[in-house]
């Protein structure tokens, strides 16, 4: 059986994994490994639940490897919750590659990106 080639670059990465963390002030979503359209499910339900707590959203995007526009989707719709109570969407450790396929989209201009 034949397999599938890997995407350039990213012949090495993990899947999708999503974790939301409650926090008492705080909803973070942990992103790691490959986000796209097989992870869209958990993104949606991730984004659903830190929805939900009307809480401030933090994405953490420090172990993301890859992110396509499908997954990309769910920050469209976090960035709309988030705006109606006034606050930015707050993106932490997105790599060069990761922020640079957030400009191509033109997400850059709606999302706040952190580095601390």
């Amino acid at each position: 059986m034949r397999q599938a080639p890997a995407r350039a670059g990213h012949d090495e990465a993990g899947p999708a994994s999503v974790e939301v963390k409650e926090l008492s002030q705080l909803t973070v979503i942990a992103l790691s490994g490959v986000l796209d359209i097989d992870a869209s499910d958990q993104l949606t339900h991730a984004a659903h639940q830190a929805a939900h707590r009307e809480l401030p959203i933090q994405i953490d995007m420090a172990h993301a490897q890859f992110i396509d526009s499908s997954a990309m989707s769910m920050f469209v719709r976090l960035v709309a919750a988030e705006r109606r109570f006034g606050r930015d969407l707050v993106v932490t450790g997105a790599s060069a590659g990761v922020r640079q396929a957030f400009k191509t989209a033109g997400l850059d201009r709606i999302l706040t990106f952190n580095d601390t």
